[in-house]
C-alpha cells in the first residue's frame, strides 16, 4: 500500500493530537519550572541564569533569530545538499566542491549546536517552548507561502532523471 504524503501528514497530525491531550491531562508536578513564565533564578539555559528582563529578552531574541536561520538553513542548505549533492543520478559538474564540503560541514556542526541550545531551551519552560513553535509556524508559513507564489515562469524545470515524477523544480530564495 503506498501513502499519500497527506496521508501520512494527517495521521501524524492525528498522534500528535493524541500526545498533547495526554500532555494536558497528566498530572503536573508543582515543583517543576516548566509551568513558571519569564525570567526566573530558576531558568538557566546551559548554565547561564536568564534571571533580569534583558537576559530574558535577549533569550527570546536569540529563539526568534536561531529559528529563521534552522529553517532556512533546512529549506535551502538541506534541500540543495539532497538534490545537488546527494542525488547520484545527477552530474556534479555544476557544484563546487569546496562549496559543497563547506555547506556540509555547516549543516551538522550548525544541527548539533542547534540541538544541544534547543534541548536546554525546549525543557525549561512551556513559554519559550511555545515561542519556538510559534517561531517555527510563522517561517514555516513564510517559506511555503513564498515557495508556492512563484510564477512558473520563474521557476527552472530540470528534465527529468528516470521517472517523471521526479522532476526538480528550483527558485531562488530572495535574501
Amino acid at each position: 500500500m503506498k501513502m499519500k504524503p497527506i496521508h501520512v501528514s494527517r495521521l501524524t497530525t492525528a498522534w500528535l493530537g493524541v500526545l498533547l491531550i495526554g500532555i494536558w491531562v497528566s498530572p503536573q508536578d508543582p515543583t517543576s519550572t516548566w509551568n513558571r513564565t519569564g525570567p526566573s533564578a530558576n531558568l538557566a539555559i546551559l548554565g547561564v541564569r536568564v534571571d533580569t528582563p534583558g537576559k530574558y529578552l535577549a533569550l527570546l531574541v536569540y529563539l526568534v533569530v536561531n529559528t529563521i536561520v534552522r529553517s532556512t538553513k533546512n529549506t535551502v542548505l538541506q534541500s540543495w545538499l539532497t538534490l545537488n549533492v546527494q542525488d547520484e543520478s545527477r552530474s556534479l559538474e555544476h557544484v563546487n566542491k569546496a562549496h559543497a564540503y563547506e555547506i556540509s560541514l555547516l549543516v551538522e556542526v550548525h544541527g548539533w549546536v542547534d540541538w544541544l541550545i534547543n534541548l536546554s531551551v525546549l525543557v525549561s519552560q512551556i513559554d519559550l517552548f511555545l515561542v519556538t513553535v510559534l517561531c517555527e509556524i510563522t517561517v514555516t508559513l513564510y517559506l511555503t507561502r513564498y515557495y508556492l507564489s512563484i510564477p512558473e515562469r520563474q521557476c527552472k524545470v530540470r528534465p527529468p532523471v528516470q521517472d517523471p515524477a521526479q522532476t526538480l523544480v528550483s527558485a531562488e530564495l530572495p535574501l
